[in-house]
């Protein structure tokens, strides 16, 4: 009877049976909280092989087509970067492979990751592949520096202005760059002294006796707020005092139409003197007129503006001043910072880009610079030489395309 009874009590099968299925339930739960950290990992992973295939595919643009150096501050990049977001992955040096010549890297790398409870089913880690290529992706750039170079610019702040854009300049022409970016400036500050180019620019209002046969001020007529070519009635003129009674001078320097000439271009920038007062809106035109393809008979074949609607192709000014736009010539058409708007109006409907920078200038230069900027984030307003430095940087990056491919 007694083992009859032993026969047909189940009840402890019931708790083996829980006791199978609670230790199954938490291999399991424990497999999806390794499965999470997985997903977790892959993130941080990847993260850190974008940011060192980035760095390098910015080297060999900028400065470096040393292979060995590339790979070798990528792959400290992925380290720094991988130990802040994951002390839990054991992970090797990453594989960078370097295409100086397609402008391409690949960064790929294994990573394990060891398991919480994956031991439970003799899961002691997991293996986490991932890769990354970062390609450059360089448009064709026309780009012009509007350079302050009044009175109010000399000594340290002129010193300033000379190393931001030279440093803007070496930035964009690489190397890898080669004649698809190209960079010119002008200057200005009482009027616009444009050089050799005016004879060209004034027609039969060139006089080559005058000491003034270089300088320019605005033009009026139906040329006026327009980048017309200078000819048929749109030549460049000469006044000989301004609406504050300031005798017209031009500045020593005088412009560089766009070229792919790092050195040309910053040996020019090194030459260049403060003197004058400030008129500009004669700066802002002539930045224009610089990569206008209007004026393509006027610049050399090399520095031949692109068209406005050339695929692939930024058309951009950076405009500057430190002080207030006080001087014009034609009272008709209205002050210095009216004509500047006008200008700047016309320009951006032809789909220039205009950042635009204040050194340490009053609220009058700010708020026309302001108004003149493609958007608020294209205005900077620099307050000492380290941010005019950090600004033309920060504009010179965003002219810089680069982007993972895949």
């Amino acid at each position: 009877m007694l083992i009859h009874r032993f026969v047909q009590d189940r009840s402890g099968n019931i708790v083996i049976i829980f006791a199978l299925f609670a230790v199954t339930l938490m291999s399991v739960a424990g497999l999806a909280i390794d499965f999470q950290r997985s997903v977790s990992a892959k993130s941080s992973i990847q993260a850190a092989l974008d940011a060192a295939a980035l760095s390098g595919a910015k080297a060999v643009q900028t400065t470096s087509t040393n292979k060995a150096k590339i790979t070798s501050d990528a792959q400290a990049m992925f380290s720094a970067d991988i130990l802040l977001s994951n002390t839990s992955l054991d992970c090797p040096k990453p594989t960078i492979n370097v295409d100086t010549t397609k402008g391409l890297v690949t960064a790929s790398i294994n990573c394990d990751l060891p398991t919480v409870f994956g031991g439970l089913f003799s899961l002691e880690k997991m293996s986490i592949g991932a890769s990354s290529t970062a390609a450059i992706q360089v448009s064709n750039l026309d780009l012009v520096m509007m350079l302050d170079v009044s009175g109010s610019m000399s000594g340290s702040k002129l010193a300033d202005l000379k190393t931001a854009a030279k440093d803007a300049i070496d930035i964009l022409i690489t190397p890898y760059s080669k004649d698809r970016v190209r960079i010119g400036f002008n200057t200005y500050s009482t009027a616009v002294n444009v050089g050799d180019y005016a004879k060209a620019v004034k027609g039969d209002n060139y006089n080559k006796n005058s000491k003034l046969k270089n300088c320019v001020t605005e033009r009026d007529g139906i040329a006026k707020f327009r980048d017309d070519a200078p000819k048929s009635g749109k030549e460049m003129t000469e006044i000989a005092k301004s609406t504050n009674g300031n005798a017209m001078s031009c500045p020593e320097s005088s412009l560089e139409p766009l070229s792919a000439n790092a050195t040309t271009l910053k040996n020019q920038i090194g030459k260049l003197k403060a003197n004058g007062w400030t008129a500009g809106h004669l700066g802002i035109a002539w930045a224009w007129y610089l990569i206008s393809p209007d004026w393509a008979d006027i610049w050399p074949t090399a520095s031949t503006p692109l068209a406005y609607d050339e695929t692939d192709t930024i058309k951009a000014v950076i405009l500057m001043t430190d002080g207030e736009f006080n001087t014009y010539y034609q009272t008709a058409q209205g002050n210095s910072v009216q004509q500047s708007k006008k200008l700047c109006e016309n320009m951006k409907k032809e789909g220039v880009l205009v950042y635009s920078v204040a050194f340490q200038a009053p609220t009058s230069g700010k708020k026309v610079l302001k108004a003149c900027a493609t958007s608020a984030e294209y205005f900077y307003d620099a307050k000492n030489g380290t941010e005019l430095k950090a600004a033309y940087a920060e504009i010179a990056s965003r002219l810089t395309n680069l982007r993972i491919a895949k």
